[in-house]
């Protein structure tokens, strides 16, 4: 309730962060029914790796199929925050969705990029290579949406899509 009191958006990401690739369409269709009944109503899907099958999009029908451009590596422990921020802040372009992850893998980089990323981006500051500028892609930006894919910290029944859009 308080995510979306603080004006995210929630969206359904399966129940158990299944592979759309490697899932037959009838158990595809049965996670996303089952993370429907933990969430508010929503429309937003995102499919777990990307991977979803054109007869699993159909089935889907009314859903937002919501991908992504950027994606932060934030789960790559050998990756430290400082490259995963330039890394990210270097991939980003007006209108780009960034996923993030919140999971015990993820945490130590999401926890500190996350942030500074948010505050690089509302500030319209941005990495071209390795120097900072002030009139990089993100200062004529409308608008940038961040995905943090929530696996519940360890507890993969509670998948979930949290989009928060920066203007």
């Amino acid at each position: 309730r308080r995510i979306l009191e603080q004006g995210h958006a929630v969206g359904n990401h399966t129940d158990h962060h299944v592979n759309g690739w490697k899932c037959p369409t009838t158990q595809y269709l049965q996670e996303v029914a089952t993370c429907d009944q933990r969430l508010p109503e929503t429309r937003l899907f995102r499919p777990p790796y990307g991977r979803i099958s054109r007869k699993q999009i159909s089935n889907l029908g009314h859903r937002t199929i919501v991908m992504w451009d950027v994606l932060t590596h934030d789960y790559n422990n050998a990756l430290s925050p400082s490259r995963c921020l330039a890394g990210t802040l270097k991939a980003v372009r007006p209108g780009s969705i960034v996923v993030f992850h919140d999971s015990l893998k993820a945490a130590r980089n999401m926890e500190t990029v996350l942030p500074a990323f948010i505050t690089e981006v509302s500030t319209g500051v941005t990495y071209s290579g390795r120097s900072k500028c002030s009139a990089g892609p993100m200062a004529q930006s409308k608008s940038v949406l961040i995905c943090v894919m929530d696996w519940g910290l360890g507890h993969a029944t509670r998948s979930l899509l949290l989009i928060r859009e920066l203007i």
